[in-house]
């Protein structure tokens, strides 16, 4: 029996299975799953680990994208957050966002368009987010329709 502890409005969901007494980790969607410690007795924090305090998070999906992708941002404080498109030369293409927002879980689509709303060529593109001291960048493949 696998037992599954919530956690909240966080990017991953723990699960504990007593019968392998195995903790399990998740993220958004269920893309990934890893074992976080097999056959414990208990979770303790090893020594020299320091709790990350932003709780910003960068999600894209579907990726790679035809025609359309969303982008899934959370904020663990108020403040400026810009969120870039940018072609392999290093060129801002698009800016999905430049504003003040306060702490909380966003979502937008990006129609795979520049600044003036062309449709950009298939290829890799990368998304920069900046709140804060956070930075986060993501790659983007954007397919041919």
């Amino acid at each position: 029996m696998i037992k599954t502890i919530p956690v909240g409005d966080g990017p991953c969901a723990f699960a504990y299975n007593p019968i392998q007494n195995r903790v399990y980790v998740a993220n958004y969607y269920g893309s990934s799953i890893s074992v976080i410690r097999d056959s414990m007795i208990g979770i303790e924090e090893e020594a020299g680990y320091k709790k990350q305090e932003s709780k910003n998070t960068l999600t894209v999906t579907p990726n790679p994208c035809y025609a359309a992708t969303r982008i899934r941002y959370g904020l663990a404080k108020p403040g400026a957050v810009s969120i870039k498109v940018y072609n392999t030369a290093g060129q801002c293409v698009k800016t999905l966002v430049s504003a003040k927002q306060n702490p909380g879980i966003y979502e937008l689509n990006w129609q795979g368009t520049d600044n003036l709303n062309r449709r950009l060529s298939p290829g890799i593109y990368f998304l920069e987010m900046e709140a804060g001291d956070y930075r986060s960048k993501s790659r983007i493949v954007l397919l041919q329709d």
